[in-house]
């Protein structure tokens, strides 16, 4: 069964399913500058994304919405993808999901 989450579906989506447990599943929004840009300017980036991500003003707005953020480096991001395509990489061969 779907259920509303933090006041409507715009936050992150919780279901059920035989032989299943409870997943979460949402959204992700990153940034992600194009691969030729320098390593220094990538840092920069990071660094001031990752302090603005704290700011107590930015929190307040995000989680009105029902948003939540988390900082870190390139490679932690890339771990976090990796991991989070294989989960659901699980549920979708599980529940025989396939693309028409």
């Amino acid at each position: 069964a779907i259920k509303r989450h933090r006041g409507g579906l715009s936050g992150p989506v919780h279901f059920c399913a035989a032989s299943l447990r409870q997943i979460t599943a949402g959204s992700v929004v990153h940034f992600a500058p194009a691969l030729y840009i320098s390593p220094a300017i990538v840092a920069t980036l990071n660094r001031e994304i990752n302090a603005a991500l704290v700011d107590a003003i930015f929190q307040k707005h995000l989680g009105a919405i029902g948003g939540e953020t988390f900082g870190g480096s390139p490679a932690e991001f890339a771990k976090f993808i990796a991991d989070y395509t294989a989960k659901w990489a699980k549920v979708i061969e599980f529940a025989h999901i396939r693309l028409e």
